[in-house]
């Protein structure tokens, strides 16, 4: 399919992920081809943290496309630690490279390579619970997708 063509449908959002509403019909246009995809996982990545460090859950319906997995991971570890009484700070994702894989229509897949700084999980009075060791170079596949304005790209 040519550049432009809306996205195919990934099928039904994932248990819990409702928070985002249901997904609408593909966006009529679809956000330009970036010439630095990791600047564009970057952006995913800061909104990602802010949604889990300081902002309202619903900021992730500004990362995700409500059928993505990566919704439902990161609201069922948000409940995690909400049961424990804890969040996460000092959340840094550091993406090293991020190149475009493949394009079908506008469906994307991005071949990522990142890393999570080391971090601590604290309580509400900000006391250390924990420190955590963060998560050493690793590559993976995102896909990508316009997001329900045809604006910009999300994890889909």
């Amino acid at each position: 399919p040519a550049p432009g063509t809306p996205a195919p449908s990934p099928g039904p959002a994932p248990e819990g992920t409702q928070l985002c509403g249901p997904p609408g019909s593909a966006p009529e246009a679809t956000p330009p081809l970036a010439d630095a995809w990791a600047e564009v996982v970057r952006a995913l990545f800061v909104r990602r943290t802010a949604a889990r460090l300081t902002g309202p859950t619903s900021l992730r319906c500004e990362v995700y496309d409500p059928r993505c997995p990566g919704l439902a991971r990161d609201l069922e570890l948000d409940a995690a630690y909400d049961e424990q009484g804890v969040r996460p700070d000092a959340l840094v994702f550091v993406d090293e490279e991020a190149t475009l894989d493949s394009e079908d229509g506008a469906l994307l897949t991005v071949e990522v390579t990142d890393r999570l700084e080391p971090y601590r999980l604290v309580d509400d009075s900000g006391r250390t619970i924990a420190e955590l060791p963060g998560v050493e170079s690793e590559t993976w596949q995102a896909r990508l997708v316009p997001d329900s304005t045809g604006s910009e790209w999300v994890f889909g």
